[in-house]
């Protein structure tokens, strides 16, 4: 796994993490390819993944085992790699796949704390609070993304017995199914007006698009 799920600032830095130091730690560098640095397991071999910069490139954020190989948790650190600290208390559960709300107030993740172990979809306060269960079925939910103007969240859900493409508004109500289809539909992306979204099918065995309007 050398490298995947590069996030760029608009200041025109990459961030990534890569095992090109012998763990997977978190890098960034220049939108160019030059100046790569390793910002995370300096000192250490922890696993540090799914690096994901905030809007306004002050911050990373990223997914560590440091404290519990067998609970992976969320983690913020400055944009240098400094004042790394957990984004909430610590739980006994896995929480992955961050993704910063637009305005950089709210965290979007994945987590399985829930009775029987399922995914489900939470946001948290860019201060640990008022953590909350979106989706709140006893089906998978997963691969959360904002829309670019925040008011909206496309995710996968397994609640038809497969994988379809839901959209819902950012406090979790006014669930819509986007896709229907015997055949998993799968990471969505909105695209930069908000007007369509694309996602992995196998339907077709490649990537599509569908209207949100």
């Amino acid at each position: 796994m050398p490298l995947t799920t590069a996030t760029f600032t608009p200041t025109g830095q990459i961030t990534w993490h890569s095992n090109r130091s012998g763990s997977l730690q978190v890098w960034v560098m220049n939108d160019d390819g030059s100046n790569p640095r390793q910002l995370t397991g300096i000192t250490s071999s922890d696993t540090n993944v799914e690096p994901a910069w905030s809007p306004d490139g002050s911050q990373i954020v990223f997914v560590s085992d440091r404290d519990d190989v067998e609970a992976l948790q969320i983690y913020v650190m400055n944009a240098d790699g400094s004042q790394q600290a957990p984004w909430m208390p610590f739980d006994a559960s896995h929480n992955w796949s961050p993704a910063w709300s637009p305005d950089g107030q709210t965290l979007l993740f994945e987590t399985n704390r829930d009775p029987g172990a399922i995914t489900q979809l939470y946001a948290v306060k860019r201060d640990g609070s008022d953590l909350r269960n979106l989706t709140q079925t006893a089906t998978n939910e997963s691969r959360g993304k904002w829309s670019p103007d925040g008011k909206q969240i496309v995710f996968v859900s397994e609640r038809t017995g497969n994988r379809d493409i839901f959209v819902m508004n950012s406090d979790g109500s006014n669930v819509r199914q986007i896709t229907d289809s015997l055949e998993d539909d799968l990471f969505p992306a909105w695209s930069p007006d908000g007007r369509e979204i694309a996602f992995q099918s196998n339907r077709e065995g490649g990537v599509t698009s569908v209207s949100t309007s």
